[in-house]
């Protein structure tokens, strides 16, 4: 083959100079020997990185603490199918009104969601001013309580969500109003119709809060499932890369032994081979005449 053929050569030649260089014709011809070397080398270096289970092993308490904190909770999913339930349920009631008002069936559509729209959206509105001027009112520290400060801002929205949903509760009840119904019985189905007007949008405010605190929760578990992954996906690729690495070496190791056998096998025939005169005689020294000029010519 040509490495046996090259090794002998190269053996041969060392052997005409005199010398033996195994390792230096091995490593010149294999190049240097594949091993791990996280210090000198960079990529190495985050394989061993990546190699170290600590990170795993925190990722995973983070994971199973996480979980068993959100163990039994209401996903997003489901919460934002209630909202669209709650939203169904509140257009066909304004569809109803619609049709009360006399909208006409191809506009019903459109103007329910609408007014289904405009009280979820005056409901979240009056909730959040509300939020507000409720953490204004609160104590700081010794000091007795503030009474809460509305803006106009504020009374102007609770004025419209007002007149917004009274106006639906009294079209609801007109629509469905018996000509023979007593006073009492219309004050009841107004309350009823209030209470049907304003109650899914005041639980969907609730489920949004209550989502965007489950969805916060739930995205830091996927974040953090999301990590593990990918941290266990890296070990088991370093793994594998280091496990080449040593295979690399062993493999290296085999050839180099046999090329290291080779070149010394064919170093000691060579040099049995050379002839004793072939080593360089050293220079005669000069006659006495020939190192005194002054002799040689008398």
């Amino acid at each position: 083959m040509i490495w046996q053929f090259s090794t002998r050569k190269a053996a041969r030649e060392d052997a005409a100079v005199g010398v033996s260089a195994p390792e230096d014709r091995i490593e010149a011809a294999l190049g240097p020997r594949p091993a791990l070397n996280p210090v000198g080398n960079p990529e190495h270096g985050r394989l061993v990185a990546a190699l170290d289970r600590t990170r795993i092993d925190d990722l995973r308490e983070d994971v199973s603490r996480l979980e068993t904190a959100l163990d039994g909770s209401i996903g997003p999913f489901v919460i934002t199918a209630g909202l669209v339930a709650l939203f169904v349920a509140e257009w066909v009631g304004a569809i109803l009104v619609a049709r009360g008002v006399g909208f006409v069936a191809a506009e019903r559509i459109v103007v329910g969601c609408a007014l289904a729209s405009a009280v979820f959206a005056l409901t979240a509105l009056a909730a959040r001013r509300a939020a507000v001027t409720s953490a204004a009112g609160s104590s700081d520290g010794d000091r007795p309580r503030r009474p809460p400060e509305r803006s106009p801002w504020s009374w102007l929205v609770i004025g419209a969500y007002a007149v917004l949903v009274t106006a639906v509760a009294a079209v609801r009840v007109l629509g469905a109003a018996d000509e023979e119904a007593s006073e009492i019985q219309l004050a009841a189905d107004a309350l009823i119709m209030l209470a049907a007007a304003v109650g899914p949008a005041w639980l969907a405010d609730a489920l949004m809060r209550r989502r965007a605190a489950a969805a916060r929760s739930f995205g830091v578990l996927r974040t953090l499932r999301r990590r593990l992954r990918q941290a266990e996906r890296a070990r088991v690729v370093a793994q594998a890369a280091v496990e080449r690495i040593a295979r690399a070496g062993s493999r290296w190791d085999v050839e180099a032994a046999r090329r290291r056998a080779l070149y010394r096998a064919a170093h000691r025939l060579a040099s049995a081979a050379r002839p004793p005169d072939s080593v360089t005689p050293p220079e005669p020294a000069p006659h006495e005449h020939e190192r005194d000029p002054l002799r040689r010519n008398r």
